[in-house]
């Protein structure tokens, strides 16, 4: 029986680029521990010039950076040859696009958000003209990867000619472990003072304030039943915390003490007003958590099927929703099962590796057939 080759994956994220609360940088430095689950080699440029022709959006035009107007002809073939010598499979780029690779397939991690989410932050956002800044870099790539099935199929129906380019892959969130199914029911049962935690550096943006404002509508004794655990850093301004209100406040916690939070509490809310995607859902639910999201188009699908609940950024819809859980440990419990399911089947780190994986060979094979 012959083994699987080994796909090599070259990752656009440089070692040299570091910064401690870059996200991007984390999560691209992260997809190496893809390898104990898949057939796949996860390389990173050592040289800060490898992949520096890298070009960002500006104005609907591909702009590379200063340096790159700076490289004599020999840097710009050296590094090349650089990144030639790695032998990748594929080029791996979330938000940037590497121009400088155009005899390796490129896979662009990228898509235009919820049109009706981006209009309700921002009601002035031009949608046509985001599509069309991004519409050269969805054309040049070999494949693009969005979060969900939902973003595939608009994106596959703005640009019908390349509509198979368009694959739905979710985040790697490789340190995440899963609540035992006892763990689950017993914090549940345990519910005589209902624990809600809201976890968002940005804090608006989170919707602090509309689960704030939706706590104030409820009938006293269901406030009372409620202790409300807070961890932001209020990095888009001040949100005044209520008094009377059972409320603790941390501006900041290491990962593994928020996902300890999660553990323990019944209730995850974060009626956000604008989430890309939005991480700490998935942590949620794999903690056996109940669930209230936003009804945005990434936020249904990934709370869809029973894994959670999901309200317009609206305190009374917020407050019935908490209500809902409140009233009912039976609803609490069947989202919290429903959002583990979930979790197992589509956001664990096995399942996300293997759609990488599928992804990775999909684009291989159709870079082929164009040669």
């Amino acid at each position: 029986m012959t083994s699987h080759p080994r796909l090599r994956v070259l990752v656009d994220t440089p070692k040299y680029f570091v910064r401690p609360n870059n996200t991007d940088w984390s999560y691209m430095r992260s997809l190496g521990l893809m390898e104990t689950f898949i057939p796949v080699d996860f390389l990173y440029p050592s040289d800060p010039l490898d992949i520096v022709d890298s070009a960002f959006l500006i104005g609907g035009r591909i702009c590379p950076p200063l340096a790159r107007r700076l490289y004599t002809p020999h840097i710009r073939t050296l590094n090349l040859r650089r990144v030639v010598n790695m032998r990748p499979d594929i080029v791996l780029s979330h938000r940037r696009f590497p121009v400088n690779c155009r005899n390796i397939p490129v896979i662009w991690h990228h898509a235009v958000l919820d049109p009706e989410m981006q209009l309700f932050a921002h009601p002035q956002c031009d949608i046509a003209r985001k599509y069309d800044e991004q519409s050269e870099m969805y054309h040049l790539a070999t494949g693009v990867q969005v979060s969900t099935v939902s973003e595939a199929s608009r994106h596959a129906e703005r640009y019908p000619d390349i509509g198979e380019r368009f694959h739905p892959v979710p985040f790697f969130l490789p340190h995440l472990t899963p609540v035992e199914l006892d763990s689950l029911h017993r914090k549940h049962f345990d519910d005589q003072l209902l624990r809600v935690l809201f976890v968002g550096r940005d804090a608006k943006r989170k919707g602090l304030d509309l689960l704030l404002h939706a706590v104030a509508l409820l009938p006293p004794d269901a406030r009372r039943r409620l202790h409300i655990t807070i961890v932001t850093s209020f990095g888009d301004g001040e949100i005044p915390l209520p008094a009377g209100t059972s409320i603790e406040h941390y501006a900041a916690l290491p990962p593994a003490d928020v996902v300890a939070l999660m553990h323990r509490c019944h209730i995850f809310a974060m009626p956000s007003r604008f989430e890309s995607f939005g991480f700490t859902y998935v942590e949620a639910m794999a903690s056996g958590c109940a669930v209230v999201g936003p009804a945005w188009e990434v936020q249904r699908e990934l709370l869809g099927n029973g894994a959670g609940l999901t309200v317009r950024p609206d305190p009374g819809m917020i407050a019935d929703a908490l209500l809902t859980l409140i009233a009912s440990r039976q609803r609490r419990i069947d989202l919290a099962l429903g959002a583990l399911r979930r979790y197992k089947e589509r956001y664990s780190p096995s399942v996300v590796a293997d759609a990488h994986l599928r992804m990775f060979e999909r684009v291989v094979r159709d870079w082929q057939d164009k040669q």
